[in-house]
């Protein structure tokens, strides 16, 4: 008899312990897309230190450790920035607008307009152990060949910001971890990364196509959003390579000991729901790279998150003659079109913006 109470007992822990487990579990903020009510995956997110603590996942859901924070902020290039600054409950959906660049339509008609020239307002910021330390924009001109897809391209307007209790070498010159700048600059490449994915085997969910890890994750995904217009192609660049991560020992010679990629996500909006979108249908991009480090000068090494996104705020076909004028004399920086909407930064970030120093680079 006491055997069979006990064995009851412990049928009616296992019990709550599933019912609770499962309301936990329910209990989540997730990120929706406001006009096709579908999950928004790998939207960056930003607790309300201003620390970047992960992604959504494929689900819309936001990382544990910011369900518990009284306000934060979600990010993605296809989207309006979302500041939330307190929340009612914790089980909850929240709808980001898609973000409208108000491009025209390129349709190639002409056989004397050989370029297709796109202008991009590129940001890239760096933070190290989460915290945001630099901070650089400009515009970045691209110059496609229609015929073989090459592509020439030069960045107008730089400007580089530093955290303001950053130390510059006695040369003047941004400490040797700057350097990781340089490895997400942007650029427009001939294929797009839906070509690239497409080439891979890929299983069809809903309105997404995705390609699995060997673990059951999903290493690429291609989703098409019918009611905004546009689609969405993303990958972790690692798990696509069915690499662990990436070594780039060259860099022993700008002083590192070790310089390894640890995480590289990667993802472009085309403002286009064909089957295949080219590059004259590209809206935005964007670049996340997680590296960690050491040198002579930081022996217990470094973990710092670069983050790039770029945004097509121009683009029209050129005759020959027009393209090698804007190759010699490119436009202004601050020349673009005035219905040319880009989502702000989060509201923690910017502030810590405004209060960073400007870098000069010294002419050659």
């Amino acid at each position: 008899m006491e055997n069979t109470l006990n064995i009851r007992k412990a049928w009616i822990l296992v019990i709550i312990f599933f019912f609770t487990a499962s309301v936990r579990v329910s209990a989540q903020i997730r990120i929706f897309d406001q006009v096709d009510n579908q999950p928004i995956a790998k939207a960056t997110v930003i607790d309300g230190a201003g620390r970047v603590v992960g992604m959504t996942d494929r689900y819309g859901i936001l990382p544990e450790k910011v369900q518990k924070t009284k306000g934060f902020s979600v990010r993605h290039i296809a989207y309006e920035t979302l500041d939330v600054h307190s929340l009612a409950s914790c089980d909850t959906v929240l709808l980001m607008k898609p973000v409208t660049l108000g491009l025209e339509e390129i349709n190639v008609n002409s056989s004397k307009l050989e370029y297709l020239y796109i202008r991009e307002y590129f940001r890239i910021y760096q933070l190290k152990d989460t915290v945001l330390e630099y901070y650089q924009t400009g515009y970045l001109d691209s110059f496609v060949k229609l015929k073989n897809k090459r592509v020439k391209e030069h960045v107008v307007g730089r400007k580089t910001l530093y955290d303001k209790d950053i130390k510059l070498t006695e040369d003047g010159l941004l400490p040797l971890e700057a350097i990781c700048f340089t490895l997400i600059e942007p650029c427009v490449e001939g294929k797009t990364m839906a070509y690239k994915i497409r080439k891979k085997r890929l299983e069809e969910k809903g309105d997404s196509l995705v390609s699995k890890k060997k673990n059951g994750n999903e290493a690429a995904f291609i989703h098409v959003n019918r009611d905004a217009g546009i689609t969405i192609a993303g990958r972790d660049y690692l798990a696509f390579k069915g690499d662990h991560q990436l070594n780039i020992w060259g860099l022993k010679l700008a002083g590192f000991r070790q310089f390894n990629i640890t995480t590289l996500e990667e993802s472009e909006v085309y403002d286009s729901v064909e089957e295949e979108p080219t590059v004259k249908d590209l809206q935005s991009s964007f670049c996340k790279m997680e590296v960690f480090f050491n040198s002579k000068k930081i022996k217990e090494g470094v973990k710092v998150c670069c983050i790039g996104e770029s945004y097509v705020v121009d683009r029209k076909l050129l005759s020959r003659e027009r393209m090698e004028e804007l190759w010699e004399k490119p436009l202004p920086a601050d020349t673009v079109r005035t219905n040319a909407v880009v989502p702000s930064m989060s509201e923690k970030h910017q502030a810590k913006i405004n209060q960073m120093k400007r870098y000069r680079y010294k002419k050659k």
